[in-house]
């Protein structure tokens, strides 16, 4: 597809994801089934998790490493409390680290714009950094960036103490990534940065 040299991992899972979406919308619009090797066909095992009771156990073990969780609402999200930059409120809203609701897969949340290729690239390589493998790790969502695009992996884990340091591992390597997510898509920063 593309012959690449000198790049850093991180542009490499951009370009990537640049065509994972192109693929996905080809087979949209063509009326195709994509398979896709990143583990968004495979299913979480297991019985199921009670959320209240699960979570609750989380947030308690997340407190003894210094890390505040939250459930949010009924659908069993957890968040942390203070994220870092970008995925504050402060930052304008929108990019979230969370789990999925079951808390079976943890990762990322780009809401429209923010789930540019530049973001989930680099989400997914941090998500192979923490410890999990193509086959573990989904990117979900619509291809026109039209709702929440997510990159999560599926820990299966029944291990609140586990659970906890994965969360707080996660937010850590946010917070020292070289390279930052950004609040907008590289075309919008085009744009601004050639004043059109």
């Amino acid at each position: 597809m593309e012959e690449l040299s000198n790049i850093s991992y991180t542009d490499l899972c951009s370009i990537e994801q640049k065509y994972i979406r192109e693929s996905k919308e080809y087979a949209k619009k063509n009326n195709c089934h994509s398979i896709n090797y990143t583990g968004e066909n495979r299913r979480e095992s297991g019985p199921k998790i009670d959320v209240p009771v699960f979570g609750e156990q989380i947030i308690n073990e997340a407190k003894l490493i210094g890390l505040e969780l939250r459930i949010v609402g009924r659908s069993g999200i957890m968040k942390p409390t203070f994220p870092p930059p970008p995925f504050d409120k402060s930052s304008g809203g929108g990019m979230h680290i969370e789990t999925a609701s079951g808390l079976r897969r943890i990762g990322f949340a780009f809401y429209g714009k923010h789930g540019s290729d530049h973001n989930i690239g680099l989400a997914t390589a941090i998500l192979r950094d923490l410890e999990f493998d193509d086959d573990s790790i989904s990117t979900l969502g619509p291809g026109d960036l039209s709702d929440y695009q997510y990159v999560l992996g599926i820990h299966n884990s029944r291990d609140p103490k586990h659970l906890a340091d994965l969360f707080k591992r996660l937010v850590d390597m946010v917070k020292l990534q070289a390279t930052p997510f950004l609040r907008e898509s590289s075309d919008d920063k085009h744009t601004q940065d050639h004043g059109l």
